[in-house]
């Protein structure tokens, strides 16, 4: 699996966080999910990589709530130092 995130920052103070896996556009919970499974992370896990309680991760992957700017800007920079570690 194959997964691309981007990032379109708005006029707004919050980033639209998007997620494209094998070539196809998911909202951003699917991809979220589908991240955890491919590094296999716990929601703990993922809260601290994006430096936010665990409860905000379980509120972006039931689509209740979006990941904030500062959040999208960490898993961003997690996700790039994974790639460049071969991961």
């Amino acid at each position: 699996m194959k997964i691309k995130l981007t990032t379109e920052i708005s006029t707004s103070s919050y980033g639209q966080l998007m997620f494209v896996i094998d070539d196809n556009p998911v909202d951003y919970y699917q991809g979220l999910k589908a991240i955890r499974k491919q590094y296999t992370l716990s929601v703990k896990q993922l809260s601290e990589i994006c430096g936010v309680s665990a409860s905000a991760v379980e509120s972006w992957e039931q689509g209740r709530r979006s990941p904030s700017k500062p959040a999208t800007m960490l898993l961003a920079a997690w996700l790039e130092k994974q790639k460049g570690e071969g991961k």
